[in-house]
């Protein structure tokens, strides 16, 4: 019972706006997203080549038609905007600070190819590196830059823009091959003593001031094709071509010097290393193990294309020939046995630290999109693709996109980017989440409400304190 005839007009005052209130709440955290992108990027450049992360996961470079803008992944700032002409490929640096960009075609000269180097952080102009050409390729530790000509490939110093001077001439330089660990394999075209043909001489590099050269170089037969260095620097691959087929790809050992291994070759000789360089995929089809000296076939399927995982655990296969029926798989790299996916995935990616994994895959509409046209009188809506995240190797749903262009695993592998068809690249969580202000502030506003509305009952039917007796 009251104790106040005016406590019941100020209960049911205060009572109205406490739930007025905790019905706002509660609509604002129903109406709002039950996921939001943690940064938005809105470049405002068109649609997105493809999009690049710095190792360190702090810097991202999205390739725009006409343009390459560098973005501050974790302030979502711009940080530069670099212009170019015609076909253009560029190459992030591991520590994220430098971009090496090769662009076809200028106003001066439309069919030559020229390298620029650019810091963005500096806001300086980008210098230009003469002579350079693509692929480009930064070492581990980011101090130099490998580029190609046509008659030999450069090295450059990243803080200088200048280039390199090797302790020894190189007569045809044909290759760099930066290692993980800072050591750089230079193969050079040159004749030797005792080869009626000229012989590749793989020669390794420590990446120290002065370039100081490491073990004593060896020689293999050039009468064939590039040489191909494994990750991790312990094995280099060559195609021998035959006068009849089938030609067969080399393997060389290049801590003992020595030849390890041959592989036939029935197709194009594209080889792949492994990580830590005991695999290779050879021909873009073959799986093979090359830890012994009689290499053993693990799997084949002339019907995909085959790429490792960044941990070489799995991998990831597409469809030499896109078509209806034709769907991309994922292989165990150990027995090459096929992962069970869902049905119509066109694309796979493993997230690096191997925890979840996304896919494209069509999607079947909604029950209210169905609903709606139907009440609308409007053709029925279509299946869609959509990028779907799951759990791995649970297969439990993450999260679906719709209306993305392309994507990218952090380097952490909790986090992903996603280039909108717009233009705009967002920035997610694995699994996705809400604000901080929305996950924990709504929550904490509608708990004080609750306590407010408490106290008021409480104030309105306490007992009213016993009057203390006047003394006489």
């Amino acid at each position: 019972m009251l104790t106040r005839l005016d406590s019941l007009p100020r209960l049911l005052l205060g009572m109205a706006v406490i739930v007025s209130g905790l019905a706002g709440t509660g609509a604002l955290w129903l109406w709002l997203p039950a996921a939001w992108p943690r940064v938005t990027l809105a470049a405002q450049r068109g649609t997105s080549k493809f999009i690049q992360i710095a190792a360190d996961g702090q810097t991202l470079v999205a390739f725009h038609p006409d343009a390459v803008v560098v973005w501050d992944a974790a302030r979502g700032k711009e940080v530069g905007v670099l212009p170019y002409q015609g076909p253009a490929n560029c190459e992030l640096s591991p520590d994220g600070q430098t971009l090496a960009l090769a662009e076809t075609g200028t106003d001066a000269s439309p069919f030559t190819v020229s390298v620029r180097l650019w810091r963005p952080a500096t806001q300086a102009e980008p210098i230009y590196l003469p002579g350079s050409n693509a692929p480009l390729q930064f070492t581990a530790d980011s101090r130099f830059l490998a580029t190609r000509t046509e008659q030999t490939c450069k090295l450059w110093d990243v803080a200088t823009a200048r280039e390199c001077r090797f302790p020894i001439a190189f007569q045809k330089c044909a290759g760099m091959h930066p290692f993980r660990d800072g050591r750089l394999a230079v193969t050079d075209h040159r004749a030797a003593e005792g080869w009626l043909v000229d012989t590749v001489a793989t020669t390794f590099w420590t990446f120290t001031g002065d370039l100081t050269l490491a073990p004593k170089p060896f020689s293999i037969p050039a009468i064939w094709s590039t040489v191909v260095v494994s990750p991790d620097g312990r094995r280099c691959a060559t195609l021998q071509v035959n006068d009849e087929p089938p030609n067969l790809i080399v393997v060389y050992d290049l801590n003992l010097g020595r030849e390890l291994c041959t592989i036939p070759s029935l197709a194009n000789g594209v080889v792949v290393f492994s990580p830590d360089g005991t695999r290779l995929i050879a021909d873009q089809s073959n799986l093979w193990d090359i830890t012994t000296t009689l290499p053993q076939l693990v799997g084949s399927d002339m019907n995909l294309r085959l790429e490792f995982s960044p941990d070489g655990k799995w991998i990831r296969a597409w469809p030499c020939v896109t078509g209806p029926h034709q769907t991309a798989a994922l292989l165990d790299a150990a027995t090459f046995a096929k992962l069970p996916l869902r049905p119509d995935v066109s694309e796979v990616t493993l997230a690096p630290d191997g925890q979840t994994i996304a896919d494209r895959e069509l999607v079947p509409p909604t029950m209210f999109h169905q609903y709606k046209a139907e009440w609308l009188g409007l053709t029925p809506p279509f299946p869609y693709e959509a990028l779907c995240v799951w759990t791995f190797p649970g297969w439990e749903e993450v999260a679906t996109f719709s209306n993305v262009q392309m994507f990218a695993y952090f380097p952490d592998g909790r986090s992903i980017a996603i280039a909108r068809n717009d233009g705009t690249i967002e920035i997610w969580d694995i699994p996705p989440r809400r604000p901080s202000w929305i996950e924990y502030g709504l929550p904490t506003v509608f708990a004080l409400l609750l306590l407010l509305a408490a106290r008021l009952v409480w104030r309105a039917f306490r007992k009213s304190p016993s009057p203390e007796p006047v003394p006489c």
